[in-house]
């Protein structure tokens, strides 16, 4: 029929949108990798009152990248964001574009890579198999760690760490702590993720008194980047 799909009333200072068709097959169509042309009918909608998304992604031709699930997270005021990416499973493993609308240090945090600095990026994705991505402003070099250099058994471990790179002041992220005792057996009453909060965090924990003498070694991993930094405590 003749019927617009898109009705649009303004009132005030608002406005809303009517879509004049069903949508109830759109669970089937993502299922079977057959919903572009639903979702091109949404770009529309949000190209008439001008509204992009701050991060997209394509095919190689430039056409958009269908069968691919998107959840992006963020604090608001933020400089750290972080991306999933779920591939359907009618899709097939591919290269594609993501675009993102400013300047990012990208990581790739399953497969702990840095894949550089800029607004677009080529990524590999597979059938099926989950991704994600860390959207920095600047680039984590390295860790920086005060701890102390001896201890004795009963005694509390404090651990003070500071993420070092240049843009990230303000990073938001989290520090695996991992403790082992001289066996090199994990600790796991003793190990924890700790918030990175404004680029440094720090944490604390007290050795019971019939813990094993000797080295123990501290293993911090920055979760983003994957970049580790271990210390070494004497426990006398």
């Amino acid at each position: 029929d003749n019927k617009s799909e898109l009705l649009y009333n303004e009132y005030g200072k608002g406005s809303a949108f009517l879509l004049n068709y069903f949508m109830d097959n759109y669970s089937e169509e993502k299922v079977s990798g057959n919903s572009e042309a639903s979702l091109m009918k949404i770009r529309k909608l949000f190209e008439k009152k001008n509204l992009e998304s701050e991060i997209s992604l394509t095919k190689l031709t430039g056409e958009p990248a269908g069968g691919v699930e998107k959840y992006s997270f963020s604090e608001y005021g933020g400089s750290t964001s972080l991306l999933g990416l779920l591939p359907t499973k009618s899709g097939k493993n591919e290269e594609i574009n993501l675009h993102v609308d400013q300047s990012v240090h990208l990581y790739d945090i399953r497969n702990k890579k840095y894949l550089g600095e800029g607004k677009e990026f080529k990524i590999s994705l597979k059938a099926s198999v989950p991704e994600l991505y860390g959207l920095v402003s600047g680039k984590i070099e390295n860790i920086k760690v005060d701890a102390p250099a001896s201890i004795h058994p009963g005694e509390k471990v404090e651990l003070n760490f500071e993420m070092i790179g240049s843009g990230i002041s303000d990073l938001k992220s989290v520090v695996r702590v991992d403790a082992f005792n001289p066996d090199g057996k994990t600790m796991n009453y003793y190990s924890k993720n700790c918030d990175i909060t404004n680029g440094s965090g720090s944490y604390s924990f007290n050795l019971a008194l019939n813990d094993q003498p000797g080295n123990w070694k501290i293993r911090l991993t920055e979760v983003i980047s994957g970049i580790e930094k271990e210390v070494v405590i004497n426990v006398k």
